[in-house]
């Protein structure tokens, strides 16, 4: 160790010096009379008596100090003051040191180490702290050490001052209260160890050499049942079966035996290390003061320092399995029964969702069972019955826990049945429902009779149609899955022309005859899903289910009035028999049975008094928007031809850096007088009558143009999303078409998102992939638009190329107010994560939405928030501006 500090300092010496210190002060001199002398020139400077005057008190003052060591030395290494306590820290108690050098006072090594402290010191004019540890006595003191550069006209250039303080009181008192912390650290671990040790639920056991139990805890004596004291008197053998008690025995034959190393002169340690071989579980039956319990015994080698004088130890822990056993018994029985009932069976958790059914549910449903589970019951629903049937069974079933009745439900092969079902809730510990368990029974038989009466009484017994009371109930069915689905539903009227004639001349046979034969044609033109009724002695209603807009009902009347163009050959007549009908639609028309049939009649009353073989849509109203949507489908053809549509552009945000990193291409139609036609009375058009192919084809070729002109303006990696329809994705020629565009333009195709709908997914799904892959291999990003408003399923969408999903601003629009939009928005983020797909939020038009969406992970949005769709110079300028948008606290969005 270097420093100005002696290896020894003999006390006497320390003593002796200042015993005469004190007297040669008691006599008025200075505390050291032999080198007073040298100190005082070396501390004072030349021309200035009085300040040296001061200068020599001062450094008096220090080197009377009997508590610190002080020296000075000058630039060639010489002492030039020292006080006693230094001299006798230096080994020369007594002695006068100023004029020698460390060099004459410490070894080699120590003085020319101090010497090239003291030269650093003076060069770089900063003090030198250091602590030092040195013998006294044979015991060791403390000091800590400064050394201070001296200006040359106090020392000369090089001068040091260096003072040595003793802390080792403090020193030693800053150890004992870190050894009594760290003491009292321990005793708190250890009774924390021990009070988890006698609190684990499962029985613990210390086994020492020979398998004698050595400590255990409380949960060993309830197991047991046997108290502590005898416990410890016994062996693992004596509890454990004998299979796992040889497991431990050749579990230690592996581990390394305590070894001796040397520590220090008089002591030996063990090696402290872990078994090699690890612990292991084995489960068994244990024997017990009450008998015998199956357990699973999980055993672990202990290092071998934590008990050094015991051996090899091993840690036990028991855990009891025998009520998990007998659960797994009851549970195998029940499967037994549940397996070879010859009810159904079908169990569903608290949401619905299917988790077990047995033979007997796929026997009568059709469904196997790997394709209900995970599945809802709602894969049976029939229609049969209105929501306040099932209302009334949830009610039972919170109220009760039970609900049994007949209900109507649907064969995998779409046959309709009956069934007598039965309901249970099956509540858990806590009380709260876990489970829903249905035994039902097919009643196909017991209800054929019955059918066949109710057959008679809804149905027309010469056609053998439906009449008016099925004609209701069917229609009522309608309404309401139009009602839930947003769909409509199309009531035609029908009425036979001139038929009273037929009757009055040829007579009722020949009528009836010829109403069968137009019934039955009547039939094959509908869908299954439609209804056809005979409700009066010439009168018919069709009603059209999922029909999207009353163009689809118009085609339908055309083609019945068509029919009726044709002659009619009865026995020997040839009868020419036209029709007239009237169309009426839910929810336009009317939102019940009664009403959409009454209006439905007065249409075709209004179309008999127009001239009779014709149909009329109810209220002029509706007549009016037919013709204007003629009008319109003109306009767009011309609009086409003429470029007069046109592609606005939306910024998409990344909500992570606010950078604009691309926009999705929204048509836009302003006439040439500057009215603007709403997207979403044109594009509906457009999908209907075909235009959508060439008119999404224009919207391509702007879009890529336009994002090729501001790659050219410095934006190399501002992407463009364009939508894809349904009518454009069948196209044989798509993926050509897109090809042809990207040449003329000369977009590179990473820089084109192609944006798909959910239900392009699900329309023939190996087209679909097979096309997918084809503009994914172009590298042509590819994206579902409004996901989650359709039926598109997680085996298809990991089976696709894609790399973005699309939230519907549906689910955007009423968070986080809305706590449902708010879970379905969060699951499509953690869906779309764990798919390793980037989500893109529409229609974010609040902070509110934001902050959510950026709290669950979302990657991008676009919406009013940020800009509305901008014309294609407005969306330029808004990239001069920057690509960093923030948002404003009126959120009206900007940048």
């Amino acid at each position: 160790m270097t420093g100005d500090m002696p290896q020894h300092m003999p006390r006497h010496t320390q003593d002796d010096m200042r015993d005469e210190e004190q007297e040669h002060r008691a006599a008025g001199g200075p505390a050291d009379p032999e080198n007073s002398g040298r100190s005082a020139p070396a501390a004072s400077t030349p021309g200035e008596p009085a300040s040296g005057n001061q200068t020599t008190g001062l450094l008096r003052a220090l080197l009377d100090n009997p508590m610190v060591a002080l020296f000075l030395r000058d630039g060639q290494g010489r002492y030039l003051a020292a006080n006693h306590l230094y001299a006798n820290l230096a080994g020369m108690p007594g002695k006068d040191v100023v004029g020698l050098s460390p060099r004459d006072i410490f070894p080699h090594a120590v003085a020319s180490a101090l010497l090239d402290e003291d030269r650093r010191v003076a060069a770089e004019g900063a003090p030198l702290l250091c602590e030092r540890m040195l013998p006294d006595d044979e015991v060791e003191r403390v000091f800590r050490v400064t050394k201070l550069p001296l200006p040359p006209e106090v020392a000369g250039p090089g001068a040091v001052l260096g003072l040595a303080f003793d802390v080792t009181a403090l020193v030693q008192a800053e150890i004992e209260e870190e050894v009594r912390q760290r003491t009292a650290a321990l005793a708190e671990s250890t009774a924390r160890f021990r009070a988890l040790f006698e609190l684990a639920p499962d029985a613990v056991y210390v086994r020492g050499e020979g398998g004698r139990i050595m400590d255990c805890n409380r949960a060993a004596e309830r197991m047991s049942g046997h108290p502590r004291e005898t416990l410890l008197s016994l062996r693992t053998a004596d509890l454990l079966p004998p299979d796992i008690e040889a497991s431990i025995n050749n579990l230690l034959a592996g581990c390394p035996r305590p070894v001796a190393t040397p520590q220090g002169a008089d002591g030996f340690r063990p090696t402290n290390g872990f078994c090699p071989t690890g612990g292991f579980c084995m489960e068994g039956v244990c024997a017990a003061a009450y008998g015998s319990h199956e357990a699973e015994v999980s055993v672990v080698p202990l290092p071998l320092s934590l008990l050094q004088d015991e051996g090899m130890t091993t840690l036990v822990v028991v855990h009891d399995i025998s009520g998990r056993r007998a659960a797994e018994r009851q549970a195998r029985l029940f499967e037994r029964v549940l397996r070879n009932a010859l009810e159904g069976i079908c169990i569903t958790d608290p949401k619905g969702t299917i988790v077990a059914v047995n033979p007997a549910f796929t026997t009568i449903t059709g469904y196997p069972a790997d394709e209900a589970v995970g599945q809802t019951p709602r894969i049976l629903k029939s229609h049969h019955h209105d929501s306040s049937f099932y209302e009334d069974m949830w009610r039972a079933l919170e109220e009760e826990g039970r609900w049994e009745d007949e209900i109507w439900n649907r064969r995998k092969n779409g046959e309709v049945y009956p069934e007598w079902l039965s309901i249970s809730a099956i509540p858990g510990p806590t009380g709260r429902t876990e489970y829903y368990v249905a035994v039902f029974h097919d009643i196909t038989e017991l209800k054929a009779k019955e059918s066949q009466i109710q057959h008679q009484a809804h149905h027309d017994a010469l056609t053998g149609l439906p009449n008016r009371v099925l004609l209701r109930d069917r229609l009522s069915m309608a309404i309401n899955g139009a009602r839930r689905e947003d769909r409509k539903v199309a009531v035609l009227s029908v009425d036979l022309d001139n038929f009273k004639q037929i009757n009055d001349s040829l007579g009722h046979m020949v009528g009836d005859i010829y109403l069968q034969q137009a019934a039955e044609q009547m039939r094959q033109m509908v869908r299954p899903q439609d209804t056809l009724a005979r409700v009066g002695g010439d009168e018919f209603v069709v009603v059209l289910q999922d029909v999207d807009n009353e163009r689809d009902a118009a085609q339908v009347a055309e083609r019945l009035l068509a029919r009726f163009t044709d002659p009619v050959r009865v026995q020997e007549h040839e009868l020419f028999v036209g029709a007239s009908v009237g169309i009426a639609l839910f929810p336009d028309d009317g939102d019940d049975p009664d009403t959409l049939v009454r209006n439905a009649d007065i249409a075709m009353s209004r179309a008999k008094e127009q001239g009779k073989r014709r149909y009329h849509l109810f209220t002029p109203a509706m007549n009016e928007r037919a013709v204007r949507r003629l009008s319109l489908e003109g306009d767009l053809h011309r609009a086409l031809a003429a470029r007069d549509i046109i592609a606005h552009y939306q910024p998409r945000v990344d909500l992570n850096t606010g950078l604009i990193t691309g926009m999705e291409a929204l048509a836009r139609w302003t006439r040439a007088d500057g009215r603007r036609e709403h997207p979403a009375e044109f594009i509906p058009l457009a999908e209907s009558t075909g235009l959508i192919v060439p008119l999404g084809e224009h919207m391509l070729r702007l879009a890529c143009a336009r994002t090729r002109a501001l790659c050219d303006a410095g934006h190399a990696d501002l992407h463009v999303a364009v939508n894809l329809s349904l009518h454009q994705f069948r196209h044989r020629n798509l993926v050509g078409m897109v090809a042809d565009v990207l040449a003329e333009t000369g977009l590179p195709p990473h820089l084109l998102e192609l944006e798909i709908t959910e239900s392009t997914i699900v329309t023939d799904a190996d087209h679909t992939i097979r096309k997918l892959n084809q503009l994914a291999e172009m590298g042509i990003a590819l994206s579902v638009d409004d996901f989650g408003t359709g039926y598109s399923s997680l085996y298809q969408l990991k089976n696709l190329p894609l790399t973005s999903l699309k939230i519907d601003r549906s689910f955007i629009r009423d968070i986080p107010d809305d706590p449902n939009d708010a879970a379905i928005a969060a699951t499509i983020i953690t869906m779309a994560d764990r798919l390793g797909l980037r989500v893109v939020a529409e229609g974010v038009e609040t902070p509110e939405q934001l902050n959510f969406l950026l709290l669950e992970g979302c990657h991008e949005v676009q919406g009013f928030l940020f800009s509305r769709p901008l014309p294609p110079d407005e969306f330029t300028a808004l990239l001069s501006r920057g690509r960093r948008l923030t948002v404003p606290r009126d959120g009206n969005g900007g940048t």
